[in-house]
């Protein structure tokens, strides 16, 4: 039962968040705060992905706190093209680095 509860949760929070997000525009002098509480949850739930090892959820997370954060497009588009450079030179790094062959033993 609380597998359960946990798949729903993680699979509906991405789209409230998106859908809050999205409809910011029209708290009209709220949407700073509104904008601050989607990037503030986005944060917490990255935080809480990275802990139990769900990186691609903590991908998404990240990816909706830097889309709806309060910094200029520019920034957010060279900080989203930043991490995504560094998670492929990661990712190549892991898939092409050294291994030691094993070492037979003679008799």
């Amino acid at each position: 039962m609380h597998q359960t509860v946990t798949r729903i949760a993680k699979w509906t929070t991405i789209p409230v968040l998106l859908i809050v997000a999205a409809l910011s525009s029209f708290a009209g002098s709220y949407e700073p705060v509104m904008d601050f509480a989607v990037c503030l949850v986005a944060v917490y739930l990255a935080n809480r992905a990275m802990r139990l090892r769900e990186y691609f959820w903590s991908a998404g997370f990240v990816g909706i706190l830097i889309l709806f954060s309060p910094i200029f497009l520019v920034v957010k588009l060279f900080l989203l093209l930043g991490l995504t450079s560094a998670a492929a030179c990661i990712t190549l790094f892991v898939a092409f680095r050294t291994q030691l062959l094993p070492v037979e033993q003679l008799p």
